[in-house]
C-alpha cells in the first residue's frame, strides 16, 4: 500500500505530529525520472577525509544505509593507511550537517586496511544498523554484539553482510551462506560453496543487496568475477546471467551496486561510469544511456578512469531515489538519482510535507 504526500500529511496532522519539509524532501520531490541532482550538505570533505593513501574512508565500500524513522544516513569506513574505521552519519532536517559518530572500536594506525567492505545492513522494522556482528540501536545510540551467534570470523573483505526483513542478518562468504535469524542465538547454514557451483572467487569483495520490491537478496561477484544468485525469501538459490560488467565487487575495480527503492531495479555503476539498470524478474541488463542527465555529472568525481574508489549509495525508501556521496577533495557532495515515478513511501515510511518550488540543479 502506498500514500500520497497528502494522505500522509492528513495522517500526520491527526496524529497530532508535524513534520517540516527539508532540502532532501523537495529536492527529491521536484527531480523526473533519469534526472540527477545535487544535494547540499555541510562538513562532507571534512568528515570523508582520511590520512591514508587515498585521501579519504570510502575505498573498497559500495554502500552505505538509511533509517526511515530517525531519517538517517549511516556509513562505516577507512582507508589503506589511515585512521582507525570512522562511524559518520547526516541526519535529514534544516542543518544537513555530516558528523563523526563515536563508535566501540579501537583500531591503531598500524591496521592497514580499514575498509567496510559490504559490511553494512539495516533492519528499519527493528530499528537496527548492522556492521558484521556489530549492531548499532539507532534510537538507543548505542552498539552491541552479537558474536555469540557463530557467525564466521571471516578476514577483512573475505564476506558481505546483508539484512532480510522478517529473517535476519544473511552473512556470504567463501564457504557459502549462513543466516542468524531474528532472535536466534546460533547460525543455520542456508547453502554450502558446492551447492552454489559457485567458480568465482566470493572470498574477496564479494557484494549482498535486498530487494524490498521484489523481497529477494542478490549477492556474489568479488575480485574478477561476475557470477551472481538470487536468494528467495523461501530460501532457494539461483544463478543469474552474465551481467554486462566484468567485476561485480565493492573493490576499487569492481561497481557501486544498490537498488531502487520504487521500480525494485538494481542500480550499477562500474569503473568507467557507465550507468546500467538489472531487472531481476527477468535477469536482464540494460545500459542506461537516453537519461535525461547521464553520466557527466560523474566525470568530476572519477579520480582514475580505471577505478571506482569513491562512491558510496543508498536507496532511501522515503522519497522514492538513491542517494550517491562522493568524494573530490574540498569539491565532494551527495548527488540523487530518481529512476522511477515516485507516488508515495512503502508502509512504514513518513514523509514530510508536499515539497514547494525548488529549483534542481
Amino acid at each position: 500500500m502506498r500514500f500520497t504526500p497528502y494522505a500522509c500529511l492528513f495522517t500526520l496532522l491527526t496524529a497530532g505530529t508535524a513534520v517540516r519539509a527539508t532540502p532532501l524532501s523537495e529536492l527529491a520531490g521536484n527531480m523526473q525520472p533519469g534526472q540527477w541532482a545535487k544535494l547540499p550538505t555541510q562538513n562532507l570533505p571534512q568528515v570523508l577525509a582520511d590520512g591514508g593513501a587515498s585521501g579519504h574512508c570510502l575505498p573498497f565500500s559500495d554502500g552505505a544505509a538509511w533509517d526511515p524513522t530517525s531519517r538517517r544516513v549511516f556509513y562505516i569506513g577507512g582507508d589503506h593507511d589511515g585512521d582507525s574505521e570512522r562511524f559518520l552519519s547526516w541526519t535529514d532536517n534544516g542543518a544537513s550537517t555530516w558528523v563523526r559518530e563515536p563508535h566501540p572500536w579501537v583500531l591503531s594506525g598500524s591496521v592497514n586496511q580499514n575498509h567496510s567492505y559490504d559490511y553494512q545492513a539495516i533492519d528499519t522494522a527493528g530499528g537496527y544498523y548492522y556492521y558484521r556482528t556489530d549492531r548499532y540501536d539507532i534510537s538507543a545510540g548505542t552498539w552491541s554484539e552479537i558474536t555469540e551467534s557463530g557467525l564466521p570470523s571471516f578476514h577483512r573483505g573475505h564476506s558481505a553482510w546483508e539484512y532480510f526483513p522478517g529473517k535476519g542478518l544473511v552473512a556470504i562468504g567463501d564457504g557459502g551462506v549462513w543466516l542468524l535469524a531474528d532472535g536466534a542465538s546460533t547460525r543455520r547454514t542456508l547453502a554450502e560453496r558446492a551447492e552454489l557451483d559457485y567458480t568465482g572467487p566470493i572470498n574477496t569483495d564479494p557484494v549482498a543487496e535486498y530487494n524490498p520490491v521484489h523481497d529477494v537478496l542478490i549477492f556474489g561477484g568479488g575480485d574478477e568475477s561476475n557470477t551472481l544468485y538470487k536468494m528467495g525469501r523461501d530460501e532457494t538459490f539461483t544463478r543469474l546471467g552474465t551481467p554486462p560488467i566484468a567485476e561485480i565487487s565493492c573493490g576499487p575495480w569492481g561497481t557501486v551496486l544498490t537498488v531502487d527503492p520504487v521500480s525494485g531495479m538494481y542500480l550499477a555503476l562500474d569503473k568507467a561510469a557507465n550507468f546500467y539498470q538489472y531487472d531481476v524478474t527477468t535477469d536482464t541488463w540494460a545500459l542506461l544511456t537516453d537519461q535525461p542527465q547521464p553520466v557527466p555529472h560523474f566525470d568530476a568525481y572519477f579520480l582514475d578512469s580505471t577505478k571506482i574508489n569513491n562512491v558510496v549509495a543508498t536507496p532511501v525508501s522515503t522519497y522514492g531515489v538513491t542517494l550517491f556521496v562522493m568524494w573530490n577533495y574540498d569539491e565532494s557532495a551527495v548527488w540523487l538519482y530518481k529512476h522511477a515515478p515516485f507516488d508515495g513511501p512503502p508502509d512504514g515510511d513518513v514523509i514530510p510535507d508536499p515539497p514547494q518550488n525548488v529549483a534542481v540543479e
